[in-house]
């Protein structure tokens, strides 16, 4: 299940995560964690920010990377012509 992590956005069920995503950034988790129905979440650098539904906040322990999910358009990169 893909989560926005914008911190607007809520969790509409509960859910087990282990990788969150946000645009062409990730954050992998140091062990899974469940995200109750109601919670945000947000990137902050390289860190994750849950705020729960009663307003208390935590960051899960874990790595931020910086993916490119771009595709190559007519490439033809090691093609042979002949």
């Amino acid at each position: 299940m893909r989560i926005v992590a914008d911190g607007s956005a809520v969790v509409g069920r509960m859910v087990l995560a282990n990788e969150l995503v946000s645009g062409d950034r990730a954050f992998v988790l140091d062990e899974p964690l469940f995200l109750r129905a109601d919670d945000r979440v947000t990137f902050a650098w390289s860190a994750v920010i849950v705020t729960t539904a009663t307003g208390e906040t935590f960051s899960p322990a874990g790595q931020g990377e910086r993916r490119c999910w771009g595709r190559w358009v007519g490439s033809r990169i090691g093609s042979q012509q002949g």
